[in-house]
């Protein structure tokens, strides 16, 4: 028999928790800032950044969105990119999918995580990862499904 779950328990809980993180962080000195890059204006995408903001700031993360326009050139967007890989007050960068068809999206996608700090791990782990060794994505404020 399958076992109904209720989602908004479990993503309340979830959020709890990382709100407590987020404040142990910041005892230690350390801001939590999410970058969101949103290229065109995809009305889904809007959304969903706009959900993210409004997750960030509800979890004390700081969270900085990049809004380009659809026009924007991959080799922009990966200057954007790399100006927030070496900028230590960020700590996650969150390129929103889709981008336009003219940017390289895998290029976009695996620069952004190259080089990025990742306080979800700080979250789970009771470790803060610096961002030489991180390789995975921020999926911090990814909805949780029922």
């Amino acid at each position: 028999m399958a076992k109904i779950i209720d989602g908004k328990l479990v993503s309340s809980k979830i959020k709890e928790e990382l709100k407590q993180k987020v404040e142990e962080l910041k005892k230690e000195g350390i801001n939590p800032a999410l970058a969101v890059i949103l290229v065109g204006e995809d009305p889904a995408s809007m959304v969903y950044v706009n959900n993210k903001e409004k997750t960030c700031n509800a979890l004390g993360i700081e969270s900085k969105v990049y809004r380009l326009e659809e026009a924007t050139t991959t080799e922009e967007l990966l200057k954007l990119i790399d100006r927030l890989n070496k900028d230590n007050s960020i700590h996650g960068i969150l390129l929103q999918h889709p981008v336009p068809e003219q940017i390289d999206e895998k290029l976009a996608f695996n620069t952004a995580i190259s080089q990025i700090m990742i306080f979800v791990n700080a979250a789970y782990k009771e470790e803060f990862v610096p961002k030489e060794y991180a390789e995975g994505f921020l999926k911090l404020l990814n909805p949780i499904a029922p």
